[in-house]
């Protein structure tokens, strides 16, 4: 509902203003923008009126104009009811450019709105806008429709003027199809709501149709009554339709016995004529009625052969065969008048033929009435019903809320656990790991060696089941936020390339690189390390799919087409040859711990989050992702990158283990013993001198008195939680207070809350998901020893 800024006007007032005098619309449009202010809404209201009043005074441009800012408003706005009201505005400008289609499947999605989203005398336009375009492309049984349904939503609105205008329209579509009894019974009921005086529009249009209903009923008088009558007032009316109107206005007064009135109506008609042809055979038929009833048969007899000897005449006569019949009969009433019986037995033959559509049409509206008027009263009952069943569900609804309210309660118990579980099972995860690649640096024997490798192996695939929960978790916590450069492609792909091709021939498949001439040209904008994350996931993917198979990883030029916007593209390929994906799981395979059941006995290992990893990534970072595929024919995925002219910047590599830097003094602040002595164990195994406790203060009351700032250590690294000592943010502050320096620091974290995420990315800090690998502490180690203890905060923070 639309704000009312002043007590003068009000929405009703002003939607149904189209119905009394259009014309005027555009004034209390203006009323509504000059007292609008800083509302958007009121503006959006105003301009979307003033483009309705512009469109009545056939001002196209100008409507267009006014509608286009509607719109803009609307959609900030986010508003679907004015949204709506739009697209009838729009349907209708279309239907000038001869855009029906396009119109009337603009208008489906009006449509598809709930009845209470708008208005009824808004729902109403929409029915009317539907019918107005199937009347211009000649679906009159489709016009019919939206009629009937037009008029329900005016009676549901309650203005008479509406109610009035529907039963207008719905009657001038009975007369057009020679349903004249409907027709004649809408029309009066609709004059006995309205006049011209309280709505000059709505009556004018009730006037001219009933006048139309009673020239062929052969009720002359009455149909001169309304000529006359709408002749008073002929300066007020739409004046593109004056031309057909001074044409109904004759045919009633030859009707009524006056044919040197009718003359002069006709005359004035073809003054009015716009150069087109479309009123030409009803002015063939009235002229032709005209001259019949002057007694000037020779003249009728000239008019009418040469109409239908003409194929240039404009509308369709099988679009309007109650013009034609009138033609005809004329025509053979002349001809015998002329003394010329078998011509006039000749024209009278085809008036039958004519005769007999026009009574089969008028047959098909009547049943077309009683089904549509069935439909209502069934729709009617529906809704009836569906008041009662509604009543019946608010009290089940009550009885459910409680219900809701445990299960919910459920939820967040559950979601607890969850969270609680996972930090509790990295925790020895992690310890294991470190524990791990502490006797890794030990010396050792083969069989020795070979055991840790193994160990090793399956470590890794533990975290790397632990890491992409953990990315799901930064993706969906809003923490990952995209560095972008331009992006070198092909020393890129050849990275991935070399590091995953020794992976996929331990499972005896093969990795092809295919680069196109003049590769070493190929730049796009993008992040380096997201990016790398999603093909590697593909590529992954496609081993897991396709072991002992062939995949293909490929970079091809994209020219600018229709859906890919402005510019050139690059078009980055992973294809497999694997079993291929059916049509119906290929959303599917893009949901979080959805995986493929496969009957051939391998089953991928894996939580199921690569690709719904893939897929966040590729939204984040704009770069649209598509998947072709077949079961039996593999698969195909394709990342779009926007082109860039090539630049210096070089893409970052994927990091191989570090260096080892000089030794460091470190702080190690972590609270379970286990977690702390492994992390203690491997940074003495790569010669670090280490300082540890479960919380600062400790650690601070164990340091030497007078060393905390001379020989205190050189960097921090601090577990997230730690338990009633706080968090690690708190223990860094306070260590680096204590040391009186801004040392370089990193947390480790299990957890996985999206709030605590987020608190990590505003801190600024360096950050590492439990399980760490050790190849990742060990680059950051390395990174600050480079720095000579710098800050290297943004070598890592939580970025794979």
């Amino acid at each position: 509902m639309q704000p009312n800024p002043n007590p003068s006007l009000s929405i009703a007032a002003t939607w149904a203003q189209r119905f009394r005098d259009p014309l005027a619309l555009t004034e209390f449009a203006q009323a509504w923008l000059d007292q609008a202010a800083d509302d958007r809404r009121v503006q959006a209201f105003g301009h979307l009126q003033m483009g309705w009043g512009h469109r009545y005074r056939g001002e196209i441009a100008q409507a267009a104009a006014s509608m286009t800012r509607a719109q803009a408003l609307y959609e900030a706005l986010d508003d679907a009811a004015g949204l709506a009201n739009v697209r009838d505005l729009t349907a209708t400008l279309w239907a000038h450019e001869r855009r029906m289609e396009e119109a009337l499947q603009l208008l489906e999605s009006n449509l598809a709105l709930a009845p209470g989203v708008r208005l009824p005398i808004e729902r109403m336009i929409t029915h009317d806008r539907r019918g107005f375009i199937n009347d211009l492309i000649g679906d009159r049984d489709a016009s019919l429709r939206e009629r009937y349904a037009m008029l329900e939503s005016a009676r549901e609105d309650g203005d008479p003027a509406a109610i009035a205008m529907a039963l207008a329209m719905l009657g001038g579509i009975q007369a057009d199809l020679y349903n004249l009894d409907d027709a004649d019974r809408l029309c009066t009921e609709a004059l006995s709501l309205v006049g011209p005086d309280d709505a000059m529009q709505a009556w004018s249009l009730v006037a001219l149709n009933h006048m139309n209903a009673l020239v062929a009923l052969e009720r002359g008088a009455l149909a001169a009554e309304h000529a006359r009558r709408l002749l008073t007032i002929e300066s007020r009316l739409n004046q593109r339709a004056a031309e057909q109107r001074f044409i109904v206005y004759a045919d009633a007064f030859t009707l009524a016995g006056d044919p040197e009135q009718a003359q002069l109506l006709l005359d004035h008609s073809v003054s009015l004529r716009a150069g087109g042809q479309q009123s030409l055979i009803s002015f063939t038929s009235a002229q032709c009625r005209t001259w019949n009833a002057r007694g000037l048969y020779a003249r009728t007899r000239a008019l009418a052969e040469a109409y239908l000897a003409d194929p240039n005449t404009g509308t369709d006569p099988a679009e309007v065969p109650t013009e034609l019949l009138r033609i005809l009969q004329g025509l053979s009433v002349a001809c015998e008048a002329l003394g010329d019986t078998v011509a006039a037995l000749a024209y009278q033959r085809q008036a039958f033929a004519v005769h007999e559509a026009v009574v089969g049409r008028s047959a098909r509206a009547r049943r077309l009435t009683l089904e549509v008027q069935h439909r209502l009263d069934r729709e009617r009952w529906e809704r009836a019903e569906a008041q009662r069943r509604q009543r019946d569900a608010e009290i089940e609804g009550q009885r459910l809320s409680a219900l809701n309210r445990e299960l919910a309660a459920a939820n967040l118990a559950k979601s607890r656990f969850l969270a609680a579980a996972s930090h509790d099972l990295r925790q020895p995860l992690h310890a294991m790991s470190l524990y791990l690649a502490a006797v890794q640096s030990l010396p050792s024997s083969a069989p020795q060696r070979d055991l840790l490798d193994r160990m090793d192996l399956t470590m890794a695939t533990l975290a790397a089941l632990f890491e992409s929960l953990m990315d799901l978790s930064r993706i969906d916590a809003g923490v990952v936020s995209p560095q972008w450069q331009s992006v070198p492609l092909a020393p890129l792909l050849s990275s991935l390339h070399q590091e995953l091709s020794l992976r996929a021939r331990t499972t005896g498949s093969r990795i092809r690189l295919r680069l196109p001439p003049g590769a070493d040209q190929a730049t796009a904008r993008s992040d380096p390390l997201l990016l790398s994350r999603i093909l590697r996931n593909l590529l992954d993917n496609a081993l897991k799919y396709a072991p002992g198979g062939r995949v293909l990883l490929a970079l091809r030029k994209d020219r600018r087409s229709a859906d890919s916007g402005p510019g050139d593209h690059w078009r980055i390929e992973v294809r497999d040859s694997g079993p291929g994906i059916g049509l119906s799981l290929q959303d599917k395979v893009f949901e979080e711990f959805y995986r493929i059941e496969r009957t051939s006995g391998h089953e991928p290992g894996g939580l199921g989050l690569g690709l719904s990893i893939v897929r966040r990534l590729s939204l984040l970072l704009e770069h649209p992702l598509s998947l072709r595929s077949a079961e039996g024919a593999g698969s195909a995925f394709t990342v779009r990158l926007p082109a860039l002219e090539p630049t210096t910047a070089l893409a970052e590599q994927p990091a191989s283990a570090p260096v080892p830097g000089r030794s460091l003094h470190i702080a190690v602040i972590e609270d379970d013993p286990v977690v702390r002595d492994s992390l203690c164990r491997l940074l003495d195994a790569w010669g670090h001198r280490v300082s540890a406790a479960a919380d600062p203060r400790t650690l601070l009351h164990s340091s030497p008195t007078g060393t905390r700032s001379a020989e205190g250590p050189e960097l921090i690294i601090a577990d997230y939680q730690l338990g009633l000592a706080g968090n690690g943010l708190d223990a860094i502050r306070i260590l680096r207070e204590a040391f009186g320096r801004d040392l370089p620091a990193l947390i480790i974290t299990g957890d996985s809350a999206p709030q605590d995420l987020r608190d990590l990315q505003t801190s600024g800090l360096a950050w590492l998901a439990k399980p760490v690998r050790p190849v990742r502490l060990r680059g950051w180690l390395a990174a600050v020893a480079a720095n000579d203890g710098q800050s290297a905060q943004t070598a890592h923070s939580g970025r794979d």
